[in-house]
């Protein structure tokens, strides 16, 4: 079985607009690993897959590929997360005037 379902709409990879066993995966494994509150990831492999049995470094270095799977710890204040995460959600369109929905 693969971590990440199919795509509901034709052309839109659902890595990148809805939470998936693979995204939460590597979610827990850099909350472990960093010790950090909060951890802000994003799975950069459009054609994301990851089938469940043993995992092997090639396959997270084809889901994940960013800064060569580097994680980066910072100290933040609250407004710093805020401002983060108001910035984050400007990658997600929103619904204009005359959208179809």
């Amino acid at each position: 079985r693969n971590l990440v379902p199919e795509n509901e709409i034709k052309g839109i990879p659902s890595v990148q607009i809805q939470e998936t066993p693979l995204s939460d995966f590597f979610h827990e494994v850099m909350l472990y690993y960093s010790k950090a509150d909060v951890v802000a990831h994003q799975i950069d492999n459009d054609y994301a897959r990851l089938d469940i049995g043993p995992i092997k470094k090639k396959d997270i270095a084809y889901n994940y590929q960013y800064a060569l799977g580097e994680i980066t710890v910072y100290k933040i204040s609250g407004k710093d997360l805020k401002d983060y995460m108001e910035w984050a959600a400007g990658y997600f369109n929103s619904s204009r005037a005359g959208d179809v929905t």
